[in-house]
């Protein structure tokens, strides 16, 4: 993060997410697992590509 968008990274929490149960026709499948990450930036950071949204 910190080479990518050149801001000041303080602390980084990351969370395991399941996959949703999807129904295909009469069969019950699963949406894979994925890992979300919580980036906390420095005061006075910011990304600009969040900043328009």
């Amino acid at each position: 993060m910190e080479k990518l968008f050149k801001v000041k990274v303080i602390n980084v929490r990351t969370m395991n997410m399941t996959g949703k149960k999807k129904r295909v026709g009469r069969v019950l499948g699963r949406k894979r697992d994925w890992k979300k990450a919580m980036v906390t930036l420095a005061p006075g950071s910011s990304i600009e590509i969040f900043q328009k949204v």
